[in-house]
């Protein structure tokens, strides 16, 4: 999380722990699923985003780049590992894009996978490509609108199979958004930053926490360097890094006056 005061992380995009003292960004008591347990119970339909409303950084794959540098600044969490994120509040102020009354998203502008796949969530196990379905407790629901979670047979419903199918797609983005962050870290072109904020009320916040990359060391990178990222598909991330800069205004004018 980016503040002036919390040192705090989202966690990595591909992250899958779901139990335990380290619980992935929104989640406080996710469990698996199971259909001795679960055969009638249905998972809320998300339309309320507070759940979302208590962080100003968000994790994003890499496919998300192009997408949420349209409304959001991307940035790199500061820590050993740079998470990419969308930075959606200024300091003590949350999340902006959430109606604190309603908990609707801002109409109009990009959802972030990590908040579309809420509440599913997955688990790893120490066997590859095993994982365990995990949903968070609290929007589990036995009456009332919702997705049902299985058939009569203990199948996955169809539309549950959807949403685990888009969380295992999420994981697997993780592991080349990690592939890409580990890149750009190695190669010496992010460097710490503050941005200094001055809110409709003419109070000065200072933001520290991020990451962001420096335009002469990217300009310097050695060709063959320049020419694997191309391959990669990774000079536009960089470049949709830079266009996301002006979002910062976006931000500020967002902010409660």
């Amino acid at each position: 999380m980016v503040s002036p005061n919390d040192n705090g992380r989202p966690s990595l995009p591909g992250e899958s722990s779901a139990a335990g003292s380290s619980l992935p960004l929104f989640y406080r008591a996710p469990v698996a699923l199971r259909f001795e347990t679960h055969a009638y119970f249905k998972v809320r339909t998300i339309t309320d985003y507070r759940f979302a409303q208590g962080t100003n950084s968000i994790p994003l794959a890499i496919e998300e780049f192009m997408l949420a540098a349209r409304d959001y600044p991307v940035l790199f969490a500061s820590g050993t590992d740079p998470v990419p994120i969308a930075l959606v509040g200024l300091g003590e102020h949350r999340n902006l894009f959430v109606d604190a009354a309603t908990g609707a998203w801002q109409a109009g502008t990009y959802l972030p996978a990590y908040v579309r796949r809420y509440p599913f969530v997955l688990q790893t196990t120490p066997q590859p490509e095993r994982f365990i379905v995990c949903v968070e407790h609290a929007e589990l629901i036995e009456t009332g609108e919702g997705i049902p979670l299985f058939n009569a047979d203990g199948q996955l419903t169809p539309e549950a199979a959807q949403r685990v199918d888009f969380c295992r797609a999420f994981m697997a983005q993780g592991t080349l958004t990690q592939e890409f962050s580990t890149a750009v870290r190695n190669s010496g072109i992010l460097e710490a930053h503050t941005a200094t904020i001055e809110t409709p009320d003419r109070k000065r916040l200072q933001l520290t926490g991020f990451e962001v990359v420096n335009r002469e060391r990217f300009a310097s990178l050695p060709d063959e360097t320049i020419l694997a990222w191309h391959k990669n598909g990774w000079l536009g991330l960089i470049h949709a890094h830079f266009a996301s800069t002006v979002n910062w205004q976006k931000l500020v004018d967002l902010l409660p006056r």
